[in-house]
């Protein structure tokens, strides 16, 4: 009977041992740390399409072939580059609101921001950036291409800023600015067109 009782008593002296010494084992094994699961991506809305930046004045040369691509600038920040094919995003229009978004594969948003940044006389910013981004983006038609729907809007530019990337860069023609409304220097007037997948 002796026996017996010490028998029983071990798991709950075994216990209070184990307590006593720093905490009792876990009950039950810790949850695996090896599984690793995919991050889901932005499901595109609508129609996808590459943005192809084409020329609109009489020296196309230097925009043949050239495709709206994201430069990494920052966290979360990528300044807009004119490049290949290669090199290009998807693209596709939100309807809510408007949204120029860019599948990056990645669980959130990347979509067009029209900085109010001037990076030369006349001409502002375009970055893609995460997160949401300007409303107001529609395209009427393939010929007239991808626009924004804002007062100060005078077109899309390509323009050689050496400093911000690594070749041309997209710009947006700003007419509040003492631009007169035409290229400054260093840029030409494109179209951003889509090509449909």
């Amino acid at each position: 009977m002796l026996s017996q009782s010490i028998i029983a008593f071990l798991p709950l002296l075994a216990a209070v041992s184990a307590a006593s010494q720093g905490g009792a084992p876990p009950s039950t094994p810790p949850p695996s740390t090896t599984t690793a699961t995919a991050a889901p991506t932005i499901t595109p809305i609508g129609v996808e399409y590459y943005l192809q930046a084409q020329p609109l004045d009489q020296h196309p040369a230097k925009v043949v072939d050239n495709y709206v691509s994201p430069y990494h600038s920052g966290a979360g920040e990528n300044n807009v580059t004119l490049g290949a094919q290669s090199e290009a995003f998807k693209a596709f229009l939100d309807p809510d609101g408007g949204y120029q978004e860019f599948d990056l594969g990645l669980s959130y948003p990347n979509e067009f921001v029209m900085g109010g940044d001037i990076a030369i006389q006349g001409a502002s910013l375009v970055a893609i950036d995460a997160g949401i981004g300007d409303a107001g983006f529609s395209i009427p038609s393939k010929e007239v291409g991808l626009t924004w729907n804002n007062t100060a809007f005078g077109g899309w530019l390509a323009c050689n800023i050496t400093k911000q990337t690594t070749g041309l860069q997209l710009l947006w023609l700003n007419k509040t600015e003492e631009s007169k409304e035409k290229a400054p220097k260093g840029c030409e007037s494109v179209r951003l067109a889509p090509v449909y997948l």
